[in-house]
């Protein structure tokens, strides 16, 4: 069955980024692929990306909390514009 990429693929508790272009421990930066690509044998499984956490298992508590930290002041900025009416929501 074929369709849109809406998997992520991991082994050994990392994503694969885009293109299978290395490992990531954050979501938003990994790649999207047809549950088709996984291959268990090799120990890379699917995951669909409604259920996969924001941050992997075996993600650097580092990268995570920093990661974190970046997105948070984003939103906060982004809240501070919108309510002083330089944005529209």
């Amino acid at each position: 069955m074929s369709g849109a990429p809406e998997f992520l693929l991991v082994k050994r508790g990392l994503y694969y980024r885009p293109n299978s272009h290395g490992y990531t421990g954050i979501k938003e930066r990994a790649g999207r692929y047809l549950e088709s690509e996984a291959s268990p044998p090799d120990g890379v499984t699917a995951i669909h990306q409604d259920e996969a956490p924001e941050y992997s298992s075996a993600c650097y508590h580092d990268v995570a909390a920093q990661h974190f930290a970046s997105r948070t002041a984003a939103l906060s900025n982004a809240l501070t514009l919108l309510m002083a009416g330089k944005v529209q929501p």
